[in-house]
């Protein structure tokens, strides 16, 4: 039993990565504000773009036509339509700095990272003082994997606008992937004191907390990130894996109940169920649960799934 505990504290208990976090990882970082619009709001959007389509016949070296009609199609997610808008404001006007960040952020939406980051270097040429320039390029340098890179851009962007919670949250990202997770921990703090409705910096918060065996606290910061989101799956997954690690596992079973209610294909909330009825002795149900995690799971889950495979041979050769 202690061994199994043991094991289940180390491949849980650290919350490093975001791999092991959830099943299906979020984006590592908060993208520049380019959002789609709410889908009763997307006809209004559309007869907007009407307008835009007539403008240019009249007023065709309108750099600011362009740009609007460039930003709305980028909302309603046509980045590669909104590109060519932006391409044409910047032949009436190569130095319009808003125009060069709106590029960028439609290329590091489409995964054109590198160019999306000589666009941003073209604005900030321009206008050096725009946080949320700085803030898209330290979101393009997190997804080409350079954290120390991204996070001197968070840091500018933060210098100019304090307030900029989303630079504060995919710091902290940043801090915790190279392991500073104390500096990760007053990053997200801050986002939450700007904006204490952030269900998801209340969840990374608890994964930097495990990662430092703070589980009580942990369990904290997923209540809260459940006050506000009671559907977020992969915060009723960890809040069990830290019952779990506080040996809480009954408690932690409903965990994993509510996770699986909510994404019955959640691999991660099988795994660690399985784990938490192995460790209370519940031989028969947990090999069960664990061929139903076999079943879900990914490559991604070699080392559990190696371990899941063992430990149901062991159950079978007991005779469950």
């Amino acid at each position: 039993m202690k061994g199994i505990t043991k094991f289940f504290d180390s491949l849980f208990g650290t919350g490093q990565t975001p791999q092991h976090e959830a099943e299906k990882p979020p984006p590592a970082t908060r993208d520049s504000p380019a959002p789609a619009p709410p889908s009763e709001d997307r006809p209004e959007s559309e007869a907007a773009l009407g307008c835009f389509d007539q403008a240019p016949a009249t007023d065709p070296q309108d750099a600011d036509t362009w740009l609007n009609k460039g930003a709305l199609l980028a909302g309603l997610g046509r980045s590669e339509e909104a590109l060519k808008c932006f391409d044409q404001a910047l032949a009436i006007n190569p130095r319009y700095a808003k125009v060069w960040t709106n590029k960028g952020i439609s290329l590091h939406t489409l995964g054109r990272r590198q160019e999306a980051i000589a666009c941003f270097d073209r604005a900030l040429a321009i206008d050096p003082g725009n946080a949320n320039t700085w803030f898209g390029k330290g979101n393009s340098f997190d997804d080409l994997d350079r954290p120390e890179e991204a996070l001197r851009c968070y840091n500018q962007a933060l210098a100019i606008d304090p307030r900029h919670a989303n630079a504060w949250f995919n710091k902290g990202l940043s801090l915790a992937n190279l392991g500073r997770r104390e500096e990760a921990l007053k990053c997200y703090d801050q986002a939450l004191a700007i904006d204490p409705q952030d269900a998801v910096a209340w969840f990374k918060k608890g994964c930097v907390l495990n990662a430092l065996n703070l589980p009580e606290e942990a369990i904290g910061s997923y209540n809260k990130t459940l006050a506000i989101d009671p559907r977020h799956v992969d915060a009723w997954v960890n809040k069990g894996v830290s019952l779990g690690v506080l040996d809480r596992l009954d408690d932690a079973l409903r965990c994993h109940d509510q996770a699986l209610a909510i994404d019955p294909r959640h691999a991660k909330a099988w795994y660690s169920k399985a784990l938490a009825e192995d460790v209370l002795g519940r031989g028969r149900i947990a090999m069960t649960t664990y061929r139903k995690f076999l079943e879900l799971a990914s490559p991604q889950f070699a080392r559990e799934i190696a371990y899941a495979r063992r430990r149901v041979r062991e159950l079978e050769a007991k005779g469950g």
